[in-house]
């Protein structure tokens, strides 16, 4: 990634200093020999997963290095940069080429990707657009190692772009501040920025060692790199005292190009951490010594010819390599890249990076008008954040416009449903959900004939999540009596005239699992009941080691099941629901909930029936995005999962179906049928994520499951709700 490293006209020098002319630093072929090393080990890694991913790493250093050793040497010779001006300098410079790549890929992504994808594209590239990238990756939760990068955000590689542009920011304030505090102390410019980044490298360096969060998102998380742009810092600050004869030099840059070259081609370590120590220290070491071999040695390969011609365009490559990626391996329906592809795609990201290198970021860097003054600089900046803005912003406001019309219409439908299985919950509705076009699991418990699915499934890919709830929200004196932080609490029908009372608890698979499935049940049976729901919290007994990292939330879990346990008796509960198993996505592939077993026979003991369910299967990928084509006349579409991949062979909740008064519900052939587990049956999208059923299609299981539990506990279900 070539960043700007020009040079600056002098601003504000002290009147008791003389103004000494800065040198100004000759072009060096070696350091764009050098991008060119680094951006192959990018390539490689994206293409192949070859080597360790520090090719950004140690480009972070190189700019933090030509940054610091420009702006030492002109504050040393009396012209400290301004940086106001150093901020429209590196912007101008950055920003045009981002925008061309950033809106290129958002038009790409809307004819390319599913449409459930187009949101999130859009918010990261308002993000990378203006430098945030890093941190929207961090709140999405996004996994830089994933395995199938056809499901990667096209825009994900500029998490970089965007942590640099943080740095850039940053940086030119701290050294300021560092040459005016040596000034107003009289001390060494250079020994001053050398402390100073020192210390704020250690510090950085202890923080990713001893205090980061330990899950991916520490990948993509500034400070887990400032060590980085700090040591670069460091190491341009002292270079005067770090000087090495001829032959010297040739033996260190000769290891030092070793132990890059085999960082670049080895998996060695994990990132970000400290072993990036080592590849920091021998792109230092090449920086350093390279200009004292004379085009000798080290020299001579940095600068050869195509491998500068590859570093002067290094930073369009990076730009434009991995939508390029990414795009075709959704196109095509791949998670990697073959030997071929790598190739041809490899190839095609140099030659459109040529052209965005020639067409747009050397006209306005050489354009006269552009560098005249700084006033000029940040109209380029404006101007390209304002072509790269309006289309992004309209592109938003669509989408949620569009949203916002689909959120209305899918509402309405839901209402609609939830009062027709009310009154009838047989009931096969003209339109909307459980009618011939949109059946849902219906389709697998129905005589609904074969099916010419003509309209496209629902949810639709602008519709946001639905979750199944009750139309009544708790009253704020039981959500006391419950205690605890809950995320959700319904309750349903008359508590005072009810036949029988109902409690659902847990994590938010109870609240897709059970809500709307029972209330077809309850509603026939003259039942009220609470849904008491806090997210990644399953009902078990109190107390349980759960396995939660996070102090607070396994308090606040415990809370919510004591309060409950509280109320079964105050509330004379006569039916409990749950939730008694959960996947993973591990070798077990679903356990038992810890706790659940005793959590059942206090129950039971209590004069409490309990109605247990299995959990619903848990990927490691987006299961609604991941397609949305089905046949027009088949059950089932989307993506197939085998069933056998993400539950095990043997039922775990065996050992439970021995406790008396505990009744298991088996409704997994509602979801999984056939041997596979599809992501769309009659017409309905399953999943709203990763592991979480639709609103949707828990509406259409609600039939066959309340049958299915009225049948083990003996009661009626009738097809009209009448005496």
């Amino acid at each position: 990634m070539t960043l700007p490293t020009a040079v600056m006209p002098p601003s504000y020098p002290p009147a008791s200093q003389a103004k000494k002319k800065p040198a100004r630093s000759a072009h060096r072929g070696d350091i764009q020999g050098l991008r060119a090393i680094l951006m192959a080990q990018v390539l490689l890694f994206h293409a192949w997963t070859i080597g360790s991913p520090i090719g950004v790493d140690a480009f972070i250093l190189v700019s933090a290095y030509l940054m610091t050793s420009s702006f030492v040497r002109r504050s040393e010779a009396g012209h400290m940069p301004f940086f106001i001006e150093r901020w429209g300098n590196t912007f101008k410079r950055l920003l045009p080429p981002l925008v061309v790549t950033v809106l290129a890929t958002l038009g790409a992504s809307f004819l390319i990707l599913p449409a459930t994808r187009w949101y999130e594209t859009t918010v990261q590239s308002f993000a990378s657009l203006t430098y945030w990238e890093n941190w929207r990756l961090v709140q999405v939760a996004s996994d830089y190692y994933a395995n199938d990068h056809g499901l990667s955000s096209p825009l994900q590689h500029l998490w970089s772009m965007s942590m640099q542009g943080q740095i850039f920011l940053l940086w030119p304030v701290l050294m300021s501040l560092c040459v005016l505090f040596a000034r107003k102390m009289g001390v060494s410019i250079r020994k001053t920025v050398a402390v100073a980044f020192g210390l704020l490298m250690v510090g950085s360096l202890l923080w990713l060692i001893l205090w980061a969060p330990q899950d991916g998102s520490v990948y993509f998380d500034t400070r887990a790199r400032i060590w980085e742009f700090a040591f670069g810092s460091m190491v341009a600050a002292i270079a005067p005292r770090l000087k090495l004869g001829k032959r010297a030099s040739y033996i260190v840059t000769t290891i030092a190009l070793i132990v890059l070259l085999v960082f670049c081609l080895i998996s060695i370590g994990t990132y970000p951490g400290p072993m990036a120590i080592f590849p920091m220290a021998a792109t230092s070491a090449l920086l350093l010594y390279v200009p004292n071999l004379k085009g000798n040695g080290t020299a001579k390969i940095l600068n050869f010819a195509p491998l500068v011609a590859l570093g002067d365009i290094s930073y369009s490559v990076y730009l434009v390599h991995w939508p390029i990626f990414v795009l075709y391996l959704a196109s095509t329906g791949q998670a990697r890249l073959s030997f071929v592809e790598g190739i041809l795609l490899i190839a095609i990201s140099i030659l459109v990076a040529w052209g965005l290198a020639k067409l747009v970021d050397d006209p306005l860097r050489k354009l006269p008008w552009a560098n005249k003054s700084t006033r000029n600089k940040y109209l380029v900046v404006v101007i390209s954040l304002a072509i790269g803005l309006a289309p992004v912003g309209a592109v938003y406001w669509w989408i949620n416009t569009a949203a916002g019309r689909a959120e209305q219409a899918a509402a309405d439908e839901r209402a609609a449903a939830l009062a027709l299985q009310l009154e009838n919950y047989k009931a096969i509705p003209e339109t909307g959900l459980g009618s011939a076009e949109f059946p849902g699991s219906r389709i697998l418990t129905e005589d609904r004939g074969e099916p010419n699915f003509y309209e496209a499934p629902i949810p639709g890919p602008l519709e946001g999540n639905h979750y199944s709830t009750w139309p009544d929200n708790c009253t704020e004196a039981f959500k006391e009596k419950i205690g605890g932080e809950l995320d959700n609490c319904f309750s349903f029908g008359d508590q005072d005239t009810s036949a029988a009372r109902v409690m659902v608890a847990g994590n938010s698979h109870a609240e897709q699992d059970l809500v709307a499935q029972i209330t077809p049940l309850m509603s026939a049976n003259n039942w009220s009941g609470y849904a008491v729901l806090r997210g990644w919290c399953p009902w078990t007994i109190p107390g349980i080691d759960r396995g939660e990292e996070d102090p607070a939330a396994a308090k606040a879990c415990d809370d919510m099941n004591r309060g409950v346990l509280e109320q079964i008796d105050e509330q004379d509960i006569d039916y409990a629901f749950m939730v008694v198993t959960t996947t993973n996505t591990g070798p077990t592939k679903e356990e038992l909930v810890p706790g659940i077993a005793e959590l059942i026979k206090e129950l039971t003991d209590r004069g409490v029936t309990v109605v247990g369910i299995r959990d619903n299967l848990r990927a490691d990928f987006n299961l609604r995005g991941c397609s949305d084509q089905r046949p027009a006349d088949k059950p089932y579409g989307g993506c197939l999962l085998k069933e056998s991949v993400y539950f095990p062979d043997v039922d775990p909740t065996l050992e439970l179906q021995q406790i008396p008064g505990f009744h298991m519900v088996d409704y997994r052939d509602l979801y999984c049928t056939d041997g596979v587990c599809p992501t769309i049956i009659g017409n309905i999208q399953v999943y709203m994520d990763f592991n979480h059923i639709t609103g949707e299609y828990a509406s259409t299981m609600a039939p066959a499951f309340s049958e299915r539990v009225a049948e083990s506990l003996g009661l009626l279900m009738l097809p009209e709700n009448s005496e």
